[in-house]
């Protein structure tokens, strides 16, 4: 069984991470099927040691768990001090009871009092396909409240079972006896590093390892508050990865990045803050270098690489206002070099080449004009 900050327990496999994108039931696998998935206060918190709303115990946040009773009738009990996550003064408090051998499987979920946990909460119980109870969804969760959750005991040998919620109001719930904390620590934060790779619509995104961390979680905006974010990059799962290629983006605008790391039990405080110049869209023009190699037939164009290229144009003509171009050789894609063979010339002519540089977003002006004239052969 997986119990997890998220209000959670999952009994086949770790719907983590991204299992706080809760939904109402039926829900559609996240990274597997949530079969056999009990949804107590299915919501974004976190039981994080030492945030504002933790005060409300006096132990604190954390995951409880406890054992009453004797065997073979045991109750095992899981109680949840949890925060939401983005707003920490706002608070939950609810247990789920599991009972040994119970005929019916039953399980309660009691709900105490929760403060801020509004319009986005779901509960329930979800099975194989078509096995589903959902008590409620995008609302409140009850107060000082408990509901029960057995099947039914059936006579037939292939029975079809169908689980039910009753819903029993209680003062208060009971509190688990002498309850042994099992808290969830967050990681460390990542220490971000220097943009690399910086063009004008991408860049890479850098920082550091963080022990223990199985995923990051990658914010862009175009504000240092992170009021606005780039379309796809807020608290995008990048994996266990320590750097992230930032695309689509556009030219000479400053971007702001940060990071944290993610443990599968909780999520770490931001990292600091890299600010990242994209470059201009328009590359500088390339210089045009005295060509080399010739013959009768032929030489080799060469110009100076331009930083950011992907591509040059290339231009010959046999006049220097490039009114008359060599066959084959007007605004010719060369491929990301600095030098190109040119062929199929006439013996003691006269020839004039220039070229362009081409970044993936636009095309500079073009380089200055290079004479050269082949042998007599």
């Amino acid at each position: 069984m997986n119990v997890n900050s998220n209000g959670r327990l999952d009994f086949v496999c770790a719907n983590e991470p991204l299992g706080f994108n809760n939904s109402c039931l039926p829900v559609s696998p996240n990274q597997c099927a949530y079969d056999y998935t009990i949804f107590a206060l299915w919501h974004d918190l976190r039981t994080d040691l030492g945030l504002s709303g933790c005060s409300t115990w006096t132990n604190g946040c954390g995951i409880f768990t406890s054992v009453s009773g004797t065997a073979p009738n045991r109750i095992f009990n899981i109680e949840w001090h949890a925060v939401r996550y983005f707003s920490n003064v706002f608070t939950a408090d609810f247990e789920v009871r599991l009972y040994e051998n119970d005929p019916g499987q039953r399980f309660d979920i009691i709900y105490g009092a929760s403060t801020g946990i509004t319009a986005s909460a779901a509960a329930g119980v979800q099975g194989p396909t078509g096995f589903v109870t959902q008590d409620f969804c995008n609302t409140s969760p009850p107060q000082n409240a408990s509901r029960t959750y057995a099947l039914p005991v059936c006579s037939s040998p292939t029975p079809t079972p169908t689980a039910t919620a009753t819903a029993t109001a209680t003062p208060t719930p009971t509190p688990t006896p002498t309850p042994t904390p099992t808290p969830c620590t967050s990681p460390a934060a990542p220490s971000v590093q220097s943009a690399t790779n910086v063009s004008a619509t991408t860049f890479t995104a850098n920082w550091s390892s963080v022990s223990g961390a199985t995923s990051y979680r990658l914010d862009v905006s175009k504000s240092s508050s992170f009021g606005i974010y780039v379309p796809g990059y807020q608290n995008l799962d990048v994996g266990n990865m320590t750097n992230r290629k930032v695309t689509g983006l556009m030219s000479s605008t400053t971007y702001y990045y940060r990071v944290r790391a993610y443990n599968g039990c909780a999520t770490s405080l931001n990292s600091s803050i890299k600010s990242v110049l994209t470059t201009a869209c328009t590359p500088a023009a390339p210089r045009a270098q005295s060509a080399t190699n010739m013959i009768f037939s032929s030489f080799t164009a060469r110009w100076r690489s331009v930083s950011g290229a992907t591509d040059y144009l290339l231009d010959v003509a046999t006049d220097s206002s490039f009114l008359n171009y060599v066959p084959g050789y007007q605004n010719l894609h060369v491929g990301n070099v600095a030098t190109y063979n040119v062929i199929g010339l006439s013996a003691n002519t006269t020839y004039y080449y220039r070229v362009r540089a081409y970044n993936g977003c636009a095309t500079s002006a073009n380089s200055s004009v290079k004479s050269v004239t082949t042998s007599s052969g």
